[in-house]
């Protein structure tokens, strides 16, 4: 076998394996492992999915996604949060696809990345590349996300010299922040954008 089959699995997955044998035998479950949506799929996006399936010869799509889908993406960027970005800065992915892109492209073996804990399966994937994931501890202190090393107290320090060390900063979400729904303030996203530019590293 490959050294970079030797990750961890997924617990959230062996949970609702579980959990789902026994829905089977009857027992009446909440499901609550996984992080998605209690409520179903917007009809307007449905019956919009459903148009090309009736409609259109399906195919494989360029490499980023449909240019149509990508010049929307950056629309709404600019019309919700006031940001500029080129559709050709724009890349569609399924799930987590994304974040192997990402990490192959910033990544090389040996490296490091600062991860938030407790949190996702993320950290595998920089494992299964070669890359040494950083666990940084989180909890409700820090709203779940990763602690901004800015301030001169002892624990502080220590995890700012872990970013100075970083190749790359993966800062949420941690399993708590997106089991909870809360979202990083403003001047928490400001100061780590700062940081990272701080440092010279990039972030995913």
């Amino acid at each position: 076998m490959a050294r970079r089959s030797s990750i961890d699995p997924f617990s959230v997955m062996d949970v609702m394996g579980e959990a789902n044998a026994r829905a089977a035998a009857g027992e009446d479950i909440i499901h609550m492992e996984v992080g998605q949506p209690a409520a179903p799929t917007p009809k307007a996006a449905r019956e919009r999915a459903r148009e090309p399936l009736e409609m259109d010869r399906l195919g494989y799509t360029e490499a980023l996604g449909l240019l149509a889908l990508r010049e929307r993406i950056a629309h709404f960027d600019r019309e919700r949060y006031g940001v500029s970005v080129t559709p050709e800065r724009v890349v569609v992915t399924a799930g987590s696809a994304g974040f192997v892109l990402a990490f192959l492209a910033v990544l090389d073996p040996g490296d490091t990345l600062l991860v938030p804990s407790p949190g996702p399966c993320y950290r595998q994937i920089p494992k299964a590349l070669g890359a040494r994931p950083i666990l940084v501890e989180t909890g409700a202190e820090t709203r779940w996300c990763l602690p901004l090393p800015t301030s001169t107290d002892s624990p502080r320090r220590t995890q700012r010299a872990s970013c100075s060390q970083a190749r790359t900063i993966r800062p949420a979400p941690g399993g708590g922040l997106k089991a909870r729904g809360a979202c990083r303030r403003l001047q928490a996203l400001r100061a780590l954008a700062d940081l990272r530019r701080d440092l010279s590293r990039p972030q995913i």
